[in-house]
């Protein structure tokens, strides 16, 4: 088109740029902040820009076209109009061989055309005409909506402003045609001119034109009406891919609000959006994407709101919809923020996001564009994005939970590798007595175990076993022992799947690989005698049937055989904390694991019966090789299968008491005496019974003369024959592959599928992916919750305290209590108090407590389990928690009339348990490693630890058992309330809130709001008091807290990080003036606090004052010290 300019004078703008410096001045850090902030938990700045997840990016390259244009362009009422009237333009300026052609567009808003440039989407300065009579050939037509041809457009009287810019030649001849639909609208005009020396247009020239651009407007009516049902099908498509492409994982919450959000404001047109989703556990609303008001919360930060304010929180609590036309003549509108940002709220709609159970969310528009409010079209519209926000939620709280249960169970793991440990007593025993007398017929498989004497001796006749069979130079014997002792603690006490049951079938296997030495290789040896003495490792002593009948957490968690597959992953991790073949290397190894797999799942007796057959076969037909690799683990499978049933083929007395034990009433040898307990087939048939069921004759102990008639009988496998038909088959796709086929077969009334047929079906595989996708997902979640359960169990199991800690805690429950104890000035001077620590501390519970609301036998049990959780490190140990016990026991003595028994109760256990399981890291380093804690639990993470391992010891410890189902709730709200005080951050809030309320004279110590800062500063005073007592004892513990910092600011230098000088053994020399800082900033403030609300606790006070001013006469007198750990006064070791 040849260069124009319009006649009228055309306004230039220009802009201007503006940039604001911004300056930072960075504080000065405090002296005292290297002193606190080891124990202060500090938010982890998160990293700036998010790198895209490839996931993400899969599923927008296979998103419709539209997604990957401009969402305006997409939410318009047409396709790309322009492009497709300048390529019609261009085509029809060379068939009328005009001298050039210009595009007009309408715009019906302003009722004007402007000039539309070929290739360019967005112009800066419009050429407009207002579409009138007496103007230009294109206003005219555009205004009568009918075409015009002109022989010589200079001397028509119609366009006084001819074609309405200056050309670059004289025009002569115009053809003007408008593009017009059926129901009237003008989209367009194109302008056809022919220079002055040139024919003019013809008839056939103007029929041509007219023809085309006539079935354009007809094209573009029904393109709007196929884009009214395109449009609503490409945001389903748009919002459903957005949601799958979130169900594959790894997308962050946020950036998925944050798309749905962004669209739903450019879909409606709206100025704010935001996103709630309900807290079940605070019922508070959480905005994942907030800019109401003006003020945009940014992904990862996440913004609480009370369901009492605002619109959002009405639409919460009442899950209607709202639509505010006015929001300022509205009463339920809040005009508080706007008044507080200046933003101008003049329309909401605002939608819950519905659930099976209720609100789960709630989404919000504000501020339709171009003025107005939201219609019902709107309304309408935004039910789509509520409906996919739904499933975008449910499935958040989904993954949430399976994160929660996945570090959960990491925990849990961590606790059970920590318990498992075989007590100290067995270990030395062992290891001072490794070798016994071994019995005369021990290599006989007529030997067996004849009296509960030799049941001791099980461990060292399984290492006699081992170095027989395997050379001692392949053995590590220390960690051998300790496997062995390890084995034993998972086998329960049951009176057939026991120790001795392990011992026995390993016994056998020893003679079996003994006698047929040169027939294995020594992996499969080492693999077989391992298999054997853990083939029914942690057996709950019921059958795989009865486990599915009761949905037990192993029956649910592991495929068929369950209860072999559980004793191969008891076993599995075991042996990884145990290298007892250091020689191995690591394909040997995963062979060793294998083997042992096999032969575990061989033991399951449906797979026994199938084996068994299949060897008869080969060895009738005389085809069996052992060493043909099929057929060999067949035949191993078949020996560990006769080990297994090995106690019922010894002399008759021997199998009758194993007889016994599997069925009827026997005598269990246990080291208190023989008592009779019920076998575990009867056992079962009884439970079977009260749940209704009809147990086999070998369950029912009524049926006790039945059992040598009792047959298995085997169930008989249906083939199901599969017909090729004719049938659409189509994979399920997601981001790593195929997740699965859909099929459908036989179109009806004949034929066959179409094209047509497989692009519908494309959608229907889109729906199954997603399906598929959340089926593995819940089924991973239920895996997670089951293995957590079942890893709960087993904690319950080994956290049962050592039988000779309880025997000795039994026998001496009451010491000789130092003359000293009762004041603020005692501590532990040497180890040997250490053994006494369970003896002081019941002396503390029953000096406050009285002993008729104790169970004295379980709270034993109790203090012996804590001390098992305590881990064994420098300072946070069972020790420290005895000294916070020990001070919190004199706080409350003194003030034994301030407190409620229910309230002296908790403090006390909380006193105990308030480190429990401490892992010797700070809040802060556990973040930066991102430990499974930190994960797993808001701030603060370890104080939130220490309460859940609390609670679930207090579960199953009954100490004092008249409470009430009420007061028990309290006891355990007070216990919590008072660990989680101890969190440092949580003190400093305390102390400055206690000493604003004392000063202004307004403290209450029977206010509820008062009495619970009260409570927490005395905790936080007790966790402090090891570092307030006389000199020479604070100083070891001081040794002791050091000795942990600098294990973590050695790690800390690992990974990169500037540890803080605290953490820095190379700055030791600062300990002094540290512990100075420390107790004037933490511990003196608090202990004043102590002072002034409870008179009588003036002598913690005092000694803290005396410790300082000690710390201060040693720099003074010999200037700065060398500290050196080897100065301590004892540095115990607690056993």
């Amino acid at each position: 088109m040849a260069h124009m300019t319009k006649k009228r004078h055309v306004l230039k703008i220009k802009g201007n740029n503006k940039t604001n410096a911004k300056e930072s001045n960075k504080p000065d850090k405090s002296s005292v902040w290297r002193v606190i902030a080891p124990f202060v938990t500090v938010p982890l700045k998160k990293p700036q820009k998010e790198v895209e997840d490839e996931q993400f990016s899969f599923y927008l390259k296979k998103k419709p076209a539209v997604l990957l244009r401009d969402l305006s362009t997409f939410m318009s009422d047409s396709v790309d109009l322009p492009s497709l009237f300048h390529e019609t333009a261009d085509v029809l300026q060379k068939v009328t061989k005009a001298s050039w052609v210009t595009l007009y567009l309408v715009d019906r808003a302003t009722n004007e055309i402007y000039v539309s440039h070929p290739n360019t989407t967005r112009e800066r300065h419009k050429v407009k005409w207002k579409i009138e009579e007496q103007s230009t050939v294109a206003t005219y037509v555009a205004k009568k909506m009918e075409y015009v041809v002109v022989e010589d457009v200079l001397l028509d009287i119609r366009f006084p402003e001819g074609i309405g810019y200056d050309a670059s030649t004289i025009p002569r001849s115009v053809m003007c045609i408008p593009i017009v639909t059926p129901d009237g609208d003008c989209f367009a005009v194109i302008e056809f001119v022919k220079e002055y020396h040139l024919k003019c247009f013809v008839q056939d020239d103007l029929k041509i034109c007219v023809m085309v651009t006539a079935w354009m407007g007809v094209a573009i009516h029904q393109n709007q009406e196929r884009l009214a049902l395109k449009r609503q099908q490409e945001l389903n498509d748009y919002l459903l891919d957005l949601v799958k492409c979130y169900f594959e994982d790894h997308v962050l919450m946020e950036k998925l609000m944050s798309e749905v959000v962004k669209f739903a404001k450019i879909t409606l047109g709206a100025e704010r959006g935001s996103f709630f989703i309900i807290d079940k556990d605070s019922d508070e609303m959480i905005a994942h994407l907030f800019d109401e008001g003006g003020q945009t919360e940014g992904p990862g930060r996440k913004v609480r709101f009370s369901k009492e304010r605002g619109i959002a929180g009405l639409v919460a609590r009442t899950g209607q919809t709202v639509n505010i036309k006015d929001a300022y003549n509205d009463s339920r509108f809040n005009k508080e923020i706007d008044q507080r940002t200046g933003f101008i709220t003049r329309s909401i709609l605002c939608m819950p996001i519905l659930g099976k159970n209720g609100v789960l969310g709630v989404v919000q528009v504000v501020n339709k564009k171009n003025g107005g409010c939201f219609s019902s079209n709107d309304e309408n519209l935004f039910k789509t994005f509520s409906l996919y926000c739904s499933m975008a939620v449910h499935y958040t709280n989904i993954h949430s939970e399976i994160k929660k249960q996945t570090y959960l169970n990491k925990i849990n793991l961590k606790v059970i590798k920590l318990q498992q440990v075989p007590c100290l007593h067995d270990l030395t025993n062992f290891t001072d007595r490794s070798y016994v007398n071994i019995p005369v017929e021990f290599d006989s498989f007529t030997w067996s175990i004849n009296n509960s004497d030799e049941l001791v001796y099980l461990p060292q006749y399984i290492l006699y076993i081992m170095t027989q069979l395997i050379s001692v130079s392949e053995i590590n014997l220390n960690v051998m022992k300790k496997f062995i002792l390890t084995v034993r603690k998972f086998y329960r006490d049951l009176p057939y799947h026991n120790f001795e049951h392990a011992f026995t079938v390993c016994h056998c296997m020893y003679l079996v690989l003994k006698r047929n030495l040169d027939q294995f290789s020594k992996l499969e040896v080492k693999a077989l005698l391992i298999a054997a003495l853990c083939h029914d490792i942690d057996h709950p002593g019921f059958t795989n049937n009865f486990l599915q009948i009761i949905k037990d957490d192993i029956a649910i968690l592991y495929e068929a055989p369950a209860l072999e597959n559980h004793h191969w992953e008891v076993t599995k991790m075991i042996l990884n904390d145990h290298d007892i073949f250091p020689k191995m290397s690591g394909q040997e190894r995963e062979l060793f694991h294998s083997e042992i797999q096999k032969a575990i799942l061989a033991t399951d007796l449906s797979t026994f019966f199938q084996t068994r057959v299949t060897l008869a076969k080969l060895y009738n037909a005389k085809t069996f090789d052992r060493y043909n690799p099929s057929h060999r683990v067949k035949m191993k499978a078949i020996i560990i299968n006769a080990c297994d049933f090995s106690g019922l083929s010894k002399p008759f007395l021997a199998a009758k008491r194993i007889v016994d034990q599997l069925y009827r009433m026997v005598d269990n040898w246990v080291e208190f005496g023989l008592s009779l307990i019920a076998g575990e087939f009867y056992k079962q048939g009884d439970l079977e019974k009260e749940l209704g069921q009809c147990p086999l004759s070998v369950m029912d102990r009524g049926k006790e003369n039945c059992i040598p008639e009792d047959q298995i009988r085997f169930l008989k496998r249906n083939a199901i024959i599969l017909q090729n038909l004719s049938n659409i088959c189509m994979p399920i796709l997601g981001k790593n592959g195929v997740l699965g086929v859909v099929q459908v077969v036989n179109k009806k009334n004949g034929g066959c599928f179409s094209s047509n047929d497989e692009n519908l079906f494309k959608t229907f595989s889109l729906y199954c992916s997603m399906a598929v996708h959340y089926t593995n997902i819940h089924s991973e979640i239920k895996k997670q919750t089951y293995l957590n359960k079942i890893n709960l169990k087993v904690i319950k199991l080994q956290q049962v305290p050592c039988l000779h800690d309880l025997t000795n805690f039994t026998d001496r429950s009451y010491v000789n209590i130092p003359v000293e104890f009762d004041s603020f000035t005692w501590s532990i001077n040497n180890s040997d108090e250490l053994v006494y620590l369970p003896q002081y501390i019941l002396y503390i519970m029953t000096q406050l407590i009285s002993v008729s609301e104790i169970n004295l036998n379980v709270m034993k049990k109790f203090i012996l389990t804590v001390r098992k959780f305590y881990r064994d490190l420098p300072y946070h140990n069972f020790e420290h928690a005895f000294t916070v016990c020990h001070c919190m026991y004199l706080v409350l003595k003194r003030n034994l009339d301030q407190f409620s028994k229910l309230e002296v109760k908790a403090l006390l256990i909380a006193a105990l348990c308030h480190d429990i399981d401490h892992p010797g890291f700070t809040n802060n380093f556990l973040q930066i490693i991102k430990d499974d804690i930190a994960i797993l639990y808001e701030a603060p993470a370890l104080e939130n630890h220490h309460w859940e391992v609390t609670k679930m010891i207090q579960n199953d410890h009954d100490i004092f058992p008249k409470m009430s189902g009420q007061e028990r709730e309290l006891f355990h709200s007070e216990i919590q309330k008072a660990i989680l005080a101890t969190d440092l951050s949580t003190f400093f809030q305390t102390r400055v809130t206690l000493a604003k309320l004392y000063n202004a004279k307004t403290f209450d110590r029977y206010n509820p709001s008062h009495r619970v800062k009260m409570k927490a500063i005395i905790i936080n005073a007790c966790d402090f008091s090891g570092l307030s007592k006389p000199f020479l004892a604070a100083k070891r513990i001081v040794d002791q807290l050091y000795r942990e910092f600098y294990k973590q600011g050695d790690l800390e230098k690992e990974l990169g990080q500037c540890p803080l000088s605290v953490m820095d053994r190379g700055k030791e020399n600062c300990i002094p003036e540290d512990q100075i800082r420390f107790l004037k900033v933490v511990v003196i403030p608090c202990v004043e606090i102590i002072r002034v609300i409870l008179p009588n606790c003036r002598e913690l006070y005092n000694g803290t004052l005396r410790l300082r001013q000690t710390w201060e006469d040693i720099i003074k007198n010999t200037g700065r010290k060398i500290w050196r750990q080897d100065d301590s006064i004892v540095n115990p070791t607690y056993i």
